[in-house]
């Protein structure tokens, strides 16, 4: 249950960021309702509590981390990536850390009291955000490994997931040691060469979403956006006078 009700915050937040970036590449046209997206937007504000409140999950799954017998921190495997060894290791640190300090109240009866545990709720966020980064990771680790698609774009889908992921807490990993200032310092340039890249491949990303194409519709699915916003009639074009 914790890992289905993490794939669905998880979900809801890749689906938002976006759709936030799609509006912004849009301009204003990511306002008008006919190219929906903020219609989409709408349903991915609506699934941050639909289903159950998101933060409210993670702080439920990282509870039943700290207290529960089904789960143990990651360790490193041989034969995986880089990146996963990272999200172990910061999974695996701040479980360490959510645990001590919750243990450490001598003044809470038991293990964990609700004082306790309401002291600590940024770090327990922390802590289920980290291990849904990592089982996400992972699951495109396989899927590069056993691929559907062009192992290149698969492989880039998830190199480009991991720097976003290291990105949001590079301060975290930088204090840790885990990254040095020059390989902080180099994200957003492997971040823009990989999205570069991607670029060329823009149909196969597309056909990875699997959209009915019935469902392809409004004027930016068109050839020309402008004129299927804004209907004729259209003045004839000028020729220039020889």
């Amino acid at each position: 249950m914790r890992t289905l009700a993490l794939s669905k915050v998880t979900t809801d937040t890749l689906a938002d960021d976006a759709v936030t970036r799609c509006r912004a590449a849009c301009g204003a046209l990511g306002f008008f309702s006919e190219n929906r997206l903020m219609d989409y937007q709408a349903l991915t504000m609506a699934f941050r509590s639909a289903g159950g409140d998101n933060r409210l999950i993670l702080l439920d799954a990282a509870w039943t981390m700290v207290t529960g017998p089904d789960y143990l921190p990651p360790r490193d495997k041989p034969g995986t990536s880089g990146w996963l060894a990272l999200f172990r290791t910061r999974e695996r640190l701040l479980h360490t850390q959510l645990t001590a300090l919750a243990t450490d109240v001598a003044t809470v009866p038991g293990p964990f009291g609700f004082a306790t545990w309401n002291n600590h709720t940024d770090l327990a966020h922390s802590l289920a955000e980290a291990h849904a980064a990592r089982t996400t990771a992972e699951a495109l680790w396989e899927e590069w490994c056993a691929p559907v698609a062009p192992a290149s774009v698969l492989h880039d889908l998830y190199e480009l997931h991991c720097l976003e992921r290291t990105a949001a807490h590079a301060d975290w990993y930088l204090a840790h040691e885990l990254l040095s200032p020059h390989e902080v310092l180099a994200l957003p340039g492997r971040t823009d060469e990989i999205c570069r890249r991607l670029t060329e491949h823009a149909d196969s990303l597309t056909d990875l979403l699997e959209v009915p194409p019935e469902l392809l519709h409004g004027s930016l699915a068109t050839d020309d956006y402008v004129r299927a916003l804004a209907p004729g009639p259209w003045p004839a074009p000028l020729v220039p006078r020889s």
